[in-house]
This record gives C-alpha cells, sequence and structure tokens, in this order.
C-alpha cells in the first residue's frame, strides 16, 4: 500500500457512490504495514497510550518491529486480542457515581484505531445528519442548536432521553448483524467479534463479555453509532422525524379568502352579480373581513424533530 490515506479517501469516494454497496477485502487494508503506520501516529498522540492494559506494555514498547509482527499475526489470522483493562473514573457533573472504562493492550488498540479508521470512512457518508454523538466535527453543542432550530419552527415540547449503560447493553449479535448490511467481508467481521468477546480483567479476575463494546475502546464509538443508526433512520423513515417544515393554509381562511375574491369582483363588476345587489355585497364582504381575522392563516401542524449525541467527548 503506496498511501493509506489515499486508500481510506477511495473507500469513502465508494461509500458515497452507493449507499447499499457492500465491501469486502477490508482486512487486507488494515494488515498492511504503512497503514498500521499511520494509525499508530493517531494512536501515540493520544494522553491514553501512556496507561498500560493488561499486558503492561504502554507506547515506549512499541515500534516498527512491533507493528510489523501485529501486522504478521492479522495476516496469517494469529492475532488475538488480550482482555481488556477495567478501571473506574468518577462521573462528570455527578458526585459519588463511577463509571467503569475498558484499558486495551497497546496492540489491540492500534487494531481498534485501524478498523475505526475504515469503519468512520464507509459508514459517516450514510449516518443521518441528526446523529451528533462521536462523529468528527461535531459535538452536544450542535445538537443543542438542532433543539434550537426546532424551537423556532414551532416545536413545544422537548423531550430528553437517555440510553443507560448504552456501551454494555447492545448484544453482539446486533452489532455484527449490523456490520454485515455494509460489510462482506467475514475475516474482518470475525476480528471486530474476536474483540468484543476478549473478555475484562478487572481485580484479578477474568470475565467473559457477552454483549456491548468497553467503554475506551477506539472503535466502541463507531460501532454504536452504526447501530444507532438503524435507530435514527426508523425515527425518519417511520415517524417522519426531521422533514422539512411546510405551512398549509387553513381551510376555513382559505374559503373565505376566495369568497372575498368573487365579491369584490362583482362589486368592481368584473364578475356578473347576478341577484346580488350592492348594499347585499357590501354587507357579506364586511362579515368575512371580520370572520377572517378570527381565523389562523395557516392550519397547525404535528412536527417532530429527533437528534441523537452523546455528551462524552469524542476519543481518539
Amino acid at each position: 500500500m503506496a498511501d493509506p490515506h489515499r486508500e481510506l479517501e477511495h473507500l469513502r469516494k465508494l461509500a458515497v457512490a452507493n449507499p447499499t454497496k457492500r465491501f469486502g477485502k477490508l482486512l487486507k487494508i488494515i494488515r498492511q504495514d504503512a497503514f498500521l503506520q499511520m494509525v499508530w501516529q493517531k494512536v501515540r498522540t493520544n494522553k491514553g497510550s501512556r496507561t498500560p492494559g493488561v499486558a503492561g506494555q504502554t507506547r515506549e514498547d512499541v515500534n516498527e518491529h512491533v507493528l510489523h509482527d501485529l501486522a504478521h499475526d492479522l495476516a496469517t489470522r494469529h492475532y488475538r486480542p488480550q482482555p481488556v483493562r477495567r478501571t473506574y473514573i468518577p462521573k462528570r457533573g455527578k458526585p459519588g457515581q463511577w463509571r467503569g472504562l475498558g484499558i486495551p493492550a497497546i496492540r489491540d488498540r492500534i487494531v481498534q484505531a485501524a478498523i475505526a479508521q475504515v469503519l468512520e470512512a464507509l459508514y459517516e457518508p450514510l449516518f443521518r445528519s441528526c446523529s451528533y454523538g462521536f462523529r468528527p466535527g461535531r459535538s452536544p453543542m450542535h445538537a443543542l442548536r438542532h433543539a434550537a432550530r426546532a424551537y423556532r419552527s414551532g416545536v413545544t415540547w422537548i423531550v430528553e432521553g437517555d440510553l443507560e449503560r448504552c456501551f454494555d447493553s447492545l448484544p453482539h449479535s446486533v452489532i455484527l448483524a449490523c456490520l454485515r448490511k455494509r460489510i462482506k467481508d467475514e475475516r474482518f467481521i470475525d476480528l471486530i467479534r474476536c474483540l468484543l468477546q476478549a473478555g475484562v480483567m478487572e481485580e484479578g479476575q477474568y470475565q467473559r463479555t457477552y454483549s456491548g463494546a468497553p467503554q475506551g475502546g477506539l472503535c466502541s464509538p463507531i460501532l454504536m453509532n452504526i447501530v444507532l443508526h438503524e435507530f435514527d433512520c426508523w425515527m425518519e423513515e417511520h415517524w417522519q422525524a426531521n422533514e422539512p417544515v411546510t405551512q398549509r393554509a387553513h381551510p376555513e381562511y382559505a374559503r373565505l379568502k376566495r369568497s372575498l375574491t368573487r365579491w369584490r369582483g362583482q362589486l368592481q363588476g368584473r364578475i356578473p352579480m347576478g341577484r346580488q345587489t350592492v348594499d347585499g355585497l357590501r354587507r357579506k364582504i364586511a362579515d368575512a373581513e371580520a370572520a377572517r381575522q378570527l381565523v389562523p392563516s395557516y392550519a397547525p401542524r404535528q412536527t417532530l424533530s429527533y437528534c441523537r449525541f452523546a455528551d462524552d467527548v469524542r476519543r481518539s
């Protein structure tokens, strides 16, 4: 691979051109030395690269030989992810509450980052504009602006929901089923399955993982977005959320407007009066104008605005 950036850009162009295309040969991309070198330059700048996983390695222990061996293990299917070391950190803004954080081994972080790069190239063109969580160039502030625009367009109620333990709750079978809609490379999907099922080490005890993706995993945010993208589509397609607000004239207002146009035309001689009299037309016009002031010009319309965001900052 001469230029991994060009390879990712090629994937993005294919994804934009064909939203229903299923991609293969993805493992062949991430197992290349040049691709792992590119990913490692991003991983090593993360503060988390100084924190050891279960293997005790940090960024100081990674060199070209480690990356070459990792590429060889991926190519020969000898790569096996290690369990995630679980620690707990205080929840921001919630004193006394703690959030579990998974710390993968440094080799596994490189593989996860490589997977995340490929998935982002495939799925970012698909994600809906109402999705603001863990996406490049998007933040909770953008979601607040979405809500503000909805309020200005006539929305009167704002309901906020929270997906409790989102990263931990989704079954692996659901995650993999969503991936298969876009990916036909089973070796690539099997690699993701191995990472999801690598297990957790907590206080020296190994625990198997049957659902979810660990918080702190570099590909966990994009995997959650891929699954929740299905919910975004359901909200917009089934409930017509976020449709452009088009105002519709109130039927009674439109009827009065048509009558006034006809009566004024009769009064001005442009339309035959028939059995109407001038005084009768003037009374009708005055009554219609008074009645029209009591009717709204546009009919009220129920609209549903929906957006999804994450209250955590994006991790790279």
